[in-house]
């Protein structure tokens, strides 16, 4: 059974659901990342339901705002226009740390399941490495003062 859920009248820039925690993160086009509980309203599991734990404001003007989970730490990445990632506890509303690196904008993140790192990618094709246990960088690669610069970037792909 489908029905809609009251939320924002904003784009729903990208989503990930989190089974072991039963929740829902979507992330707006305002800016916002908000964390769902899904569960069942009855007995016969035949409605699905939504409420929101917590509402992130994360990023000012964001008109690209995208999300990543890494599982074995329960952290959030959050990038938006601009050029920090945040870092969230998915259980509280403010933010835990922010990571800074980047010149410029950034267009993409990805975080891995059994790894403890996180890229992240700018436009200028820019990627940093970070160290999840510690949220610093390990590694950077490309980028404008590159000596082997990869040019405009818009997203990329990991492939294990």
């Amino acid at each position: 059974l489908l029905h809609t859920v009251p939320c924002s009248k904003e784009w729903i820039c990208d989503l990930l659901f989190v089974q072991e925690l039963g929740q829902l993160i979507t992330c707006q086009s305002d800016g916002k990342v908000l964390v769902w509980d899904v569960g069942w309203e009855d007995e016969h599991q035949d409605i699905l339901t939504f409420r929101v734990r917590s509402v992130k404001n994360a990023h000012e003007s964001s008109v690209k705002t995208q999300i990543a989970y890494s599982q074995k730490y329960r952290i959030i990445f959050s990038i938006g226009y601009g050029r920090n990632i945040l870092c969230w506890n998915p259980f509280i509303s403010s933010q835990t740390h922010i990571l800074r690196g980047h010149d410029k904008l950034l267009c993409k993140i990805h975080t891995f399941d059994n790894i403890p790192e996180v890229i992240s990618a700018d436009i200028m094709g820019k990627f940093i490495i970070w160290d999840i246990r510690t949220l610093t960088p390990m590694q950077t690669l490309g980028g404008s003062d590159s000596r082997y610069p990869v040019g405009p970037l818009t997203t990329f792909t990991y492939n294990p």
